[in-house]
């Protein structure tokens, strides 16, 4: 993260929610995963995959907070994204309003689970 680059209030906003969501994520794989110690958040504008682990061949995964999925073509271009990288176990976890937690349809039919973590309210 670069703390000298200044960041508009809907941008703070926007970025603290993709860090829990980046957390929420994270505790699903360990949960998902048995046998995983470890896993790297490529937090802020850090390069590669938001999660990274070499776990069982491998795991990826983006992670966004958005209005909608379908803003910006967030998560399709995710899913295409994750989906192109090597790794074994491939995923996009999302945190939206008004979608409910759990596996949400991935419209490429490729082998990244897509996974909504719900409306969370603080």
């Amino acid at each position: 993260m670069d703390s000298s680059r200044p960041l508009n209030l809907i941008e703070q906003i926007n970025q603290t929610f993709t860090y829990l969501a980046s957390f929420l994520g994270a505790k699903i794989l360990f949960n998902k995963h048995s046998g995983l110690e470890n896993i790297n958040l490529n937090l802020g504008t850090q390069s590669g995959s938001d999660i990274e682990s070499n776990f069982d061949g491998g795991i990826a995964a983006e992670v966004f907070s958005s209005v909608s999925p379908s803003n910006n073509n967030k998560l399709s271009n995710d899913i295409k994204k994750v989906g192109k990288i090597e790794d074994r176990h491939k995923y996009v976890f999302f945190l939206c309003p008004d979608i409910k937690e759990g596996i949400y349809t991935n419209p490429f039919g490729n082998e990244v689970y897509v996974y909504s973590l719900g409306d969370y309210e603080l």
